[in-house]
Parts: structure tokens; sequence; C-alpha cells
């Protein structure tokens, strides 16, 4: 049961890092050509750089995750389901490097610079901050229905699983949901 939800995990998260680097080069291809430099303002030119910056960021996140994703789906589809709760905790004590959420995460913060950046070029200061405050909550939103998700699937799990036998580690939940 861990290991099929942990395949489902990774599977979507590779989905969405896909998105979010479209989305990235979408930016990039399309929205340098949109800007227009008032005055030829030195502060526009750095933001305008600080725009492609972020976008090819959140390109390079992305693009990392999928292929973490793709590599821990083959590696996880190998291991025996014997086996997987040690293997999965063994892999998760390396850090963030094996970390599809983590690369996700990192994309998705550098794709919020990015969209905050070109709001600044294409309508200015003011607006910026109407755009900050919509990408934090909007931020904050997705953990918070994360967050239920774990609850949810923990409820699920105890209910159809009984009590999981991993009581004295890390929880395994809490590995998968990255909490």
């Amino acid at each position: 049961m861990a290991k099929e939800r942990y395949l489902a995990d990774v599977g979507v998260w590779s989905v969405v890092a896909a998105l979010v680097a479209t989305m990235g080069v979408a930016f990039l291809v399309l929205g340098r050509s949109n800007f227009s430099s008032e005055n030829n303002a030195v502060s526009n030119d750095v933001i305008m750089y600080v725009f492609i910056a972020c976008s090819v960021g959140t390109i390079m996140f992305n693009v990392g995750a999928v292929l973490v994703g793709t590599v821990t789906f083959a590696l996880t589809a190998l291991v025996p389901d014997s086996g997987f709760v040690e293997w999965f905790g063994a892999r998760e004590d390396k850090g963030w490097a094996f970390d599809v959420w983590a690369w996700v995460r990192y994309g998705l913060v550098s794709l919020m610079a990015s969209v905050c950046s070109c709001t600044y070029l294409l309508y200015g200061r003011y607006a910026v901050v109407v755009s900050v405050v919509i990408t934090v909550v909007l931020y904050v939103l997705q953990r918070e229905v994360r967050i239920a998700s774990l609850a949810v699937f923990s409820k699920l799990m105890n209910k159809w699983c009984g009590e999981p036998p991993w009581e004295g580690r890390r929880s395994l939940l809490s590995l998968l949901f990255g909490l």
C-alpha cells in the first residue's frame, strides 16, 4: 500500500513539475517581448534580468524534479514490497536532492518571483504588492491542502491496514508528504 501511494505521489509531482517548467518556458519566451522599458530606467533593466533568472530557475528546478522523479520511480519499482520502508528511510536520509517535492517547491518559489517581477515590469510598483499577496496566499493554501490530505490519508491507511508497523521510526506518512 505504501509503495503504491509513493509511486502515485512521485508520478503526480513529476507531472506538476513538467507543467510548471512549461509555464517557466512560456514566461521566458513571451514575457520579454511584452515589456516596454520606460525611459530606459536602470531599475527596469535589473528587474528584467531578475525575471529572466527566475524563469530559467523555474525551468531548471522543475526539469530537475522530473529527472529525480523518473529515477526515483524506476528505483522504487525495483525495490521489493517487503524492504520498501527501510529503503525509503535510507533514501530520505540522503537529503533533499532525492526529494521530488523539494525540487517542485523551489521551482514554485522561483515561479512566484518570476510572476512578481513580470507584474512590476508590466504594471508598476503598486501592482507588485497585489501580486506578492496573491502568490503568498496561494503558496500557503497549497501547504494547507497538503496537510489536510495527510490527515485524511493517515486515517484511511489506519482504517484499511490497522496500526502501521513502523511506529518506532519516523512515520512513513511524514516522509511521503515531506512534513
